[in-house]
């Protein structure tokens, strides 16, 4: 698992300038919002195929998202904003991983995940309305500055 991540993160390191940190993150965030109900399917319908659950954890990789928080802070304040970021990451997965156990004992497993999907839909959502693709950006003000 480890592996195919770090092979993943590989590829995305160097196709992020030809494809666009955009398309990437968008990819990501699909990946993992469709491995999340495909886990919810595997806990509830599937528990005979474990092949299910290492596919979904093999969807489940995103790494754009660490290049995109570096570029999105102006220089005079990117260090503080990384921090903040970085800070807004690990308290995120320190809450679900205090909650997981507790949420899981209240809703199920599958429910559980399924809640988790949601949450990353919104994150998708977002993706496609606020996320701006830079290459565009860069080339309109290439084009500005060579007239």
């Amino acid at each position: 698992m480890g592996v195919f991540k770090l092979l993943m993160t590989g590829v995305a390191v160097l196709k992020v300038d030809e494809l666009g940190r955009r398309p990437l993150l968008i990819g990501g965030v699909s990946g993992i919002t469709l491995s999340l109900p495909l886990l919810a399917a595997y806990y509830k319908l599937l528990q005979g195929f474990p092949i299910i659950a290492v596919i979904s954890l093999l969807l489940y990789v995103g790494a754009t998202v660490w290049l995109m928080v570096s570029e999105i802070f102006p220089i005079r304040t990117r260090g503080r904003g990384i921090s903040l970021a970085v800070l807004t990451n690990f308290g995120s997965n320190a809450l679900v991983t205090f909650a997981f156990s507790p949420l899981k004992e209240l809703l199920g497993t599958e429910n559980l995940f399924l809640l988790f999907a949601g949450i990353v839909n919104i994150s998708l959502v977002h993706s496609f309305c606020c996320s701006k693709d830079e290459r565009l950006e860069l080339g309109r003000n290439r084009t500005k500055l060579s007239k």
